[in-house]
């Protein structure tokens, strides 16, 4: 439709994104398997998922976006995807990318959007309204697939308890919330908080429910830290922290600390964000 300068049907026609395969649709029990191979269709379950992981970012990212004439240089873009995997779940450093990739950071945005605009990567805007702190003016990025991110990483196996499984936890939760939002076609606006000072909170429902991701078994007080400052700032219907914990606690400040599979249950119900 691109090449051929196809009618839009701009104003005219509906927009609907498709995602890949969620926790509602495989099922909550196997959380897991999303974690280590992606929610591509045909991958998800496959034997040898991630062979067909490395022939897709093979096939596909790199040779169909030039056949598109979307990049001059392949080899650029190629170099650009490499160092790119590494900052998903990350808020976006053109400069550092730039250099890391020997690529000029205005091309790296350039790169960006060109992710964005094939539905590759999603960039997660930071919120903006905040009382007495400065905070982030840079969005972060994640890629629309957790095993394509892993297989760009060159990474076939991402273990608990690393840096990386946590990046890949926290791009797990921020997939389900923007399928379920999108799916559900309710005006919610999704953001991060973050000061300049390097205190975070994964994401915001509009301005109503903040969600801290933290891949751990046990929650610590320090895991709990970026929902007291922001709670300290705004006056938020809920507070959750999601995590690998087994059971779900209310705690004395009403933050909620809730085990993946209930968070996910809840989400796709539409409770998340529900008034009732």
């Amino acid at each position: 439709m691109r090449r051929g300068s196809a009618n839009l049907l701009g104003g005219r026609a509906l927009f609907f994104n498709l995602f890949p395969l969620t926790s509602n649709e495989i099922g909550f029990d196997a959380i897991d398997k999303l974690l280590l191979n992606g929610g591509l269709p045909g991958i998800v379950d496959s034997p040898i998922a991630w062979e067909e992981l490395k022939a897709y970012v093979g096939a596909y990212l790199r040779e169909e976006i030039q056949a598109e004439a979307l990049t001059r240089s392949i080899e650029n873009f190629s170099r650009f995807l490499d160092v790119a995997a590494h900052f998903n779940a990350e808020q976006m450093n053109y400069t550092k990318i730039g250099n890391d990739a020997e690529v000029p950071p205005r091309t790296i945005k350039d790169y960006v959007k060109i992710l964005e605009d094939t539905l590759i990567l999603h960039t997660l805007p930071p919120f903006q309204s905040s009382k007495g702190r400065k905070i982030a003016t840079t969005e972060k990025v994640y890629f629309f697939d957790i095993g394509v991110a892993n297989a760009l990483s060159r990474r076939e196996i991402v273990r608990p308890g690393t840096p990386e499984f946590g990046k890949t936890f926290e791009q797990f939760v921020f997939l389900e919330l923007r399928a379920a939002i999108d799916y559900s076609r309710k005006d919610i606006e999704l953001s991060f908080w973050r000061t300049r000072t390097g205190i975070e909170v994964d994401f915001l429902l509009d301005d109503r429910v903040a969600i801290e991701v933290k891949a751990t078994g046990k929650v610590a007080s320090r895991d709990l830290k970026a929902l007291r400052a922001l709670a300290g700032e705004r006056s938020l219907k809920r507070k959750l922290l999601v995590c690998n914990e087994k059971e779900y606690r209310r705690l004395d400040d009403s933050i909620e600390v809730m085990p993946i599979q209930r968070f996910c249950e809840e989400l796709w119900q539409g409770s998340i964000w529900s008034d009732e």
